[in-house]
């Protein structure tokens, strides 16, 4: 029996261990600090940091809003002149100080869009203690959505793109009932449910995920994050076009995932499969196709989406 207690005590302890750092906040404040020659850039960190630059040097506005539950949520809003449309930038996991979009925000802005990009729950300078996968995050995004419809109007067409966790919470936004000027959505390598990216994650580690993941279900739960929450459960409600990208070299979110929510979308739906690119380097390792295929799909949802009235 005691032997019986002390394992018990042991997976538990374990499990808490695996919460704590996944989910927790941690030291979401101080990413973004990493060294010119870190390996986890790829040896892009001079260009990605170069875009982090132009985007400051533009003066954008600070921002922010109240969540559902009553966090500060705060980001930066840099406006287009004669703008076609905004786009709502969500960034992925304890994502470095505005680096995901780092490389497209100029060529972005230069194409007219007004670019919002806010800091996701749990980092940066938006308030809370919980990363939630996409799973509280998803109404964050509505609520931007919403905070720039009433600023500028229901004319003005809001584009949802997102990258990693920051593409799973415009997927997840996508079952929301969105403001109806949101023309499109864009996701580069999203998941589609926290549990089986944090298995993934975990069998990566060479940790065995159960039965220290079924026990965090409970736990995270109690704090209203749903695991098992499902991008395909969305996207089946979901009318907007969308725009899948992913890496066919990326072990961290397998591209398996993007050919479920393509699969899974009720309306229109485009994947591109970068080749060799890893997590969230499509844009890096193919900016040509990558671009080629935004502004078709810009273009073509722009074009042809009806955006209501004022």
């Amino acid at each position: 029996m005691a032997v019986m207690i002390a394992v018990c005590a042991l997976y538990l302890a374990a499990a808490a261990a695996f919460f704590h750092l996944a989910l927790i906040r941690g030291g979401a404040n101080k990413m973004g600090r990493r060294s010119p020659d870190d390996k986890f850039w790829g040896g892009h960190y001079d260009e990605i940091s170069a875009g982090v630059s132009w985007f400051y040097a533009q003066k954008p506005e600070q921002v922010e809003i109240l969540s559902h539950d009553g966090l500060r949520l705060c980001g930066y809003f840099l406006p287009a002149e004669n703008a076609r449309a905004t786009l709502i930038l969500m960034h992925g996991y304890r994502s470095a100080e505005l680096f995901d979009f780092s490389c497209i925000y100029e060529h972005l802005h230069n194409l007219g869009f007004n670019l919002l990009v806010p800091w996701q729950r749990a980092h940066g300078k938006s308030e809370g203690k919980l990363i939630c996968f996409g799973v509280k995050e998803r109404i964050d995004c509505s609520r931007w959505a919403e905070y720039i419809s009433e600023r500028l109007g229901k004319k003005l067409p809001i584009i949802l793109e997102g990258m990693s966790m920051g593409a799973t919470t415009v997927l997840m936004a996508a079952g929301l009932d969105l403001p109806e000027n949101v023309a499109g959505i864009v996701a580069d390598c999203g998941f589609t449910t926290p549990y089986e990216v944090i298995e993934h994650t975990m069998r990566r580690w060479h940790i065995p995920p159960h039965p220290y993941l079924d026990l965090m279900l409970p736990a995270a739960m109690a704090f209203g994050i749903d695991l098992k929450m499902s991008t395909a459960d969305a996207l089946r409600r979901c009318r907007l076009p969308v725009l899948l990208i992913h890496g066919d070299r990326d072990d961290i979110v397998p591209p398996e995932m993007s050919r479920r929510n393509r699969d899974a979308c009720a309306g229109e739906c485009r994947l591109l499969e970068v080749h060799g690119a890893g997590h969230a380097f499509s844009y890096i390792v193919a900016t040509d196709e990558c671009n080629a295929a935004l502004d078709a799909f810009f273009k073509k949802i722009l074009k042809t989406e009806s955006v209501g009235n004022d």
